[in-house]
């Protein structure tokens, strides 16, 4: 029975980790994550609503992250993009026909220490 509970206990966690990092409520495929203390990953796939190559779409990206990190309380001084890293995809049928569009966005950033 107590090998059942932790079972069921560490399987339960597991899938509380997987979840928490998988951002479902992005209009878009992304991921989000703390990689150190104070600073994060933020990893966006570009689409037909925000392409990867325009400034709408980044506009809409920085947005959303504002609202993420704000919702979350995570920097609660601000942060700064310190990288950005444009990568091609994996080749599909879908990203040869929308080209840059379809790009993953990998962000870099770091909460500040002090207010702006």
């Amino acid at each position: 029975m107590a090998r059942t509970i932790k079972f069921a206990l560490a399987m339960t966690t597991i899938l509380l980790l997987v979840c928490c990092s998988c951002l479902t409520a992005s209009p878009f495929p992304a991921s989000f994550s703390m990689t150190a203390p104070h600073i994060f990953t933020f990893i966006a796939d570009g689409n037909a609503d925000y392409p990867s190559n325009t400034r709408d779409g980044e506009a809409g990206r920085i947005a959303w992250l504002d609202h993420y990190i704000k919702d979350h309380h995570l920097c609660p001084l601000g942060y700064d993009i310190t990288e950005r890293i444009f990568e091609h995809p994996v080749l599909t049928p879908q990203h040869c026909v929308g080209g840059e569009r379809y790009w993953q966005i990998k962000y870099r950033g770091q909460c500040k220490a002090t207010a702006s």
